[in-house]
């Protein structure tokens, strides 16, 4: 069986695409009662004043996702939005 080729994030071939805005409005997933927004910061790296905002379109895929879990599992979601200055 061949092995996949891995690409990781810090990857230079990742690095060198251009961070562009999408547009996409930001949502508080702090408002969505269905998430579960862990607010401790254990276990991450803290790069991100918001941790509950996320754009419009990955709150809508993650309360699909949210659903389609079965009863008493949640997402537990430990940190969102990263500016562009903390992304690049």
């Amino acid at each position: 069986m061949a092995r996949e080729e891995v690409t990781l994030i810090s990857d230079p071939k990742v690095l060198s695409i251009p961070i562009q805005e999408n547009g996409d409005s930001l949502i508080d997933l702090l408002s969505i009662p269905e998430l579960f927004v862990d607010s401790s910061r254990d276990n991450v790296q803290k790069l991100s004043l918001s941790i509950s905002f996320v754009r419009k379109t990955v709150a809508n895929l993650l309360l699909e996702t949210q659903k389609k879990l079965p009863d008493n599992y949640r997402l537990m979601i430990k940190e969102c939005h990263r500016d562009i200055k903390t992304q690049g």
